[in-house]
């Protein structure tokens, strides 16, 4: 096993700390228990508004959950893809697994916040690395948060291709600003 660990300083200050772990196969043993949420045809799928700045670098169809700020649960979805196709390789899957706007943007609050939800930790695993998936192709993304309090919410995320093999998962700890 390999880890690579960078911290990234900007004037003497660190404002990023990032590890990686590389290796071969360990053992043998393997299960896969996981199974590709039920989606929308892509005809179906109604597109997501661009409110920011980063959502124009995403083609994002709604084909997973309820629209914004009406759902019951923090769990939403659909396709994913590059505005600008290029192919779905494992450099794509570390920028895709935080494209899809917060789940908790799902959820029918009382509350309400400002809309800023900033990551304080995150861990990514790639679970079909070495896959590649043509230009142009889409991912299906879910993202879904199960608690939420004292400004804090943890949100994880599931990307799949069309043929429902898990390509990379992501776990993190967010704000609520």
């Amino acid at each position: 096993m390999t880890t690579v660990v960078v911290h990234m300083q900007q004037a003497g200050k660190t404002f990023l700390e990032a590890s990686a772990c590389f290796s071969e196969p360990f053992s043998a043993i393997a299960f896969h228990d996981a199974r590709m949420p039920e989606v929308l045809p892509v005809e179906a799928s109604e597109p997501m508004p661009k409110l920011i700045t980063l959502n124009h670098r995403y083609d994002m169809l709604r084909a997973i959950g309820d629209p914004f700020r009406t759902s019951p649960r923090a769990r939403t979805g659909g396709y994913l893809r590059f505005a600008e196709p290029r192919a779905i390789d494992a450099l794509a899957l570390a920028a895709l697994w935080d494209a899809w706007p917060p789940a908790v943007f799902a959820r029918a609050l009382d509350q309400r916040f400002g809309g800023a939800v900033p990551t304080v930790e995150v861990s990514c695993f790639f679970r079909s690395p070495t896959r590649v998936m043509p230009a142009g192709e889409h991912v299906v993304i879910q993202v879904e948060s199960k608690s939420a309090s004292d400004g804090f919410v943890e949100e994880d995320a599931e990307l799949w291709a069309s043929d429902g093999t898990l390509l990379a998962q992501s776990r993190q700890l967010a704000l609520l600003l």
